[in-house]
Formats: C-alpha cells, sequence, structure tokens
C-alpha cells in the first residue's frame, strides 16, 4: 500500500495552541485593528517558513482566538513553529507568556 503525503499528515496531525499574547502587546497602545493585522502577519509567516506546502489542502489548519494560535499539525512541523515563535520573542526581546505558556494538545 502506497502512503500518501496526505494520508501521512492525516494518521500523524494534531492540533496545539499557542499563546502569543506576548508577541500582540507592544509598547504603545495598539488598536483591535493594529493586534489583528499583526497576528494575521504572524499566521503568514508561520505558513510561509513551516513547510509552506503542507497548509490550506495539503490538511494544516491555522487561526487565531483570544489571542492564541490554533495549529494543526505534524509534531515535527509543531516543533519548528515553537521555535519561530521563540526567535520571534528574542528578536522582539519579549517575555514569554508566563499563563499557560507551553503547547496544549487537543485529544
Amino acid at each position: 500500500m502506497i502512503s500518501t503525503r496526505a494520508d501521512l499528515f492525516a494518521r500523524t496531525a494534531i492540533t496545539r495552541h499557542y499563546d502569543i499574547h506576548d508577541l500582540l502587546e507592544t509598547r504603545w497602545h495598539a488598536t483591535r485593528k493594529e493586534r489583528a493585522k499583526l497576528a494575521e502577519a504572524i499566521m503568514r509567516l508561520i505558513t510561509d517558513t513551516v513547510d509552506n506546502e503542507n497548509w490550506g489542502d495539503g490538511g494544516g489548519r491555522i487561526h487565531i482566538s483570544h489571542d492564541r494560535l490554533w495549529v494543526k499539525q505534524t509534531p515535527e512541523n509543531h516543533r519548528q513553529i515553537v521555535n519561530l515563535l521563540q526567535q520571534l520573542r528574542v528578536n522582539y526581546r519579549v517575555e514569554p507568556p508566563t499563563r499557560n505558556s507551553e503547547p496544549f494538545e487537543d485529544e
């Protein structure tokens, strides 16, 4: 039996959420519209740089709700997302969130 990339994704994909409120908060008082634009930019950065063929029709999903990114992806891609978010925090000198900062895996 030949396993396709879609089959592999379906068997291994998990949903996790990432608290990014720290990346959306700014030193100035950003409007909701500005925060939404920043959230969209972060999601676009992730989908453009982390296995960019494995989103949308490839199976991966990403959306934001209440300052959390909800991502359905493979474990390897989740590791890359964690690394990317850590790099953003270092580059922008942002302290990581203390409230439930670990990725959460839905069962």
